[in-house]
């Protein structure tokens, strides 16, 4: 989150008043609005005063920023101060704009509890910091991958905002320096006016736009299904999630064979062999062994993994199913197969899938890092960061 100084607000004000980029944005986004809007972690309240004729709600929680913000709005503009997760709507109502806040799936949460017609996220399409040196990844583009494999359509629009900063003079230039923790030099520009210098920046930004009606209600989803391809690191990112998960089950092939272990043990044994590859699996040991691991009461689950060796072993799936419904916080993995128990899973209405992939494993691994900490009201996210230590 943007943590906000007296000489930071002096900086973004300044580059506010000379500069052109949040115009841009505005424009942009008026096509998306009707009626009401929610500014979600507003910050100064640059975006929802340029959004002139249609009423804006900013929810912003820095004092700094609300305080700045009291004396420097327009008479459409309405600001709500604190935690935009603990704060109640009297009601949903409209657009949410979430602008360089926040996780995806945090904005995802938010929307559903604030409007009912579009989500507009707006973040930088590109690598990097517009003053910061070395690399950062792309949000808009992590942003696009989450979407696709949530499978939650969407609009998007990209344009170019010029969201340069303007100096009085080169100690001016140097503050700003120290403050973004910049070691080189500017590239810095002179032009006539009370603002001699100017650092040019501009940036590629994209709206992603999602109807409302379309975000699953992820705070009462209770298991999250990572389904994908062998090799693409699914299990590799649930073992990183839920480090510290105490039940349910890990599944491991060795030399053809599939074992199946309670969480923290690895037994390669015939006692523990539940199938052979290319001849099945033996499902009275998936009843036997699988329901003994499932029966254990717990306050965070891993099925690692579930695909179509357990296709015989009734009471395992029946067992299986039920902890897919469940209150408990679960994580499992599934192969991309159709079979009658896996069918049964996705469509829980206590479960979401996230379509797993080689190409957003890593905006995944970064998503629900952040989810982790910032989502309180989803128990999933919860317990992971109690638990994992996220």
């Amino acid at each position: 989150m943007q943590s906000y100084s007296e000489l930071l607000i002096t900086y973004l004000v300044n580059a506010y008043t000379q500069g052109t980029g949040w115009q841009s944005i505005a424009q942009a986004v008026r096509p998306f609005v009707s009626g009401h809007v929610t500014d979600i972690g507003g910050g100064l309240g640059f975006l929802a005063n340029e959004l002139r004729g249609t009423d804006v709600t900013v929810v912003e929680r820095d004092a700094l920023a609300c305080g700045y913000l009291r004396t420097h709005h327009e008479p459409n503009v309405h600001l709500l101060q604190g935690d935009a997760h603990r704060l109640q709507p009297e009601r949903r109502k409209g657009d949410v704009i979430c602008c360089n806040y926040g996780s995806l799936l945090e904005n995802l949460v938010l929307a559903r509890k604030w409007g009912d017609r579009n989500l507009i996220v707006i973040a930088r399409d590109a690598e990097g910091h517009r003053f910061h040196e070395g690399t950062r990844p792309n949000p808009a583009c992590r942003m696009r991958l989450l979407l696709q494999s949530l499978s939650i359509p969407y609009q998007e629009r990209r344009i170019v905002a010029d969201m340069g900063q303007p100096f009085h003079d080169q100690e001016e230039v140097q503050a700003f320096s120290l403050l973004y923790g910049h070691t080189g030099k500017y590239p810095l520009q002179r032009r006539e006016g009370e603002f001699p210098l100017w650092l040019p920046m501009v940036r590629p930004v994209s709206l992603l736009v999602v109807s409302i009606d379309d975000i699953p209600d992820l705070v009462a989803k209770s298991t999250l299904l990572v389904e994908g391809e062998q090799g693409v690191g699914k299990s590799t990112f649930v073992g990183k999630l839920a480090a510290s998960a105490d039940g349910g089950f890990l599944t491991k092939r060795v030399e053809g064979k599939v074992y199946l272990n309670p969480l923290g043990e690895a037994l390669y044994d015939d006692g523990h062999l539940v199938g052979i590859c290319g001849k099945g699996g033996i499902p009275q040991q998936f009843d036997r062994l699988g329901v003994q691991f499932l029966q254990k009461p717990c306050t965070l689950r891993v099925m690692d993994e579930l695909g179509f060796m357990e296709s015989e072993a009734d009471e395992f799936q029946r067992r299986v199913l039920q902890a897919a419904k469940d209150p408990v916080p679960t994580i499992a993995v599934i192969k991309p197969c159709r079979t009658p128990l896996l069918e049964a899973i996705r469509s829980c209405p206590s479960a979401v899938t996230i379509h797993f992939s080689m190409e957003n494993r890593d905006a995944w691994a970064q998503e629900m890092e952040r989810a982790a900490q910032s989502i309180p009201e989803w128990p999933l996210c919860e317990r992971l960061r109690t638990r994992s230590g996220l």
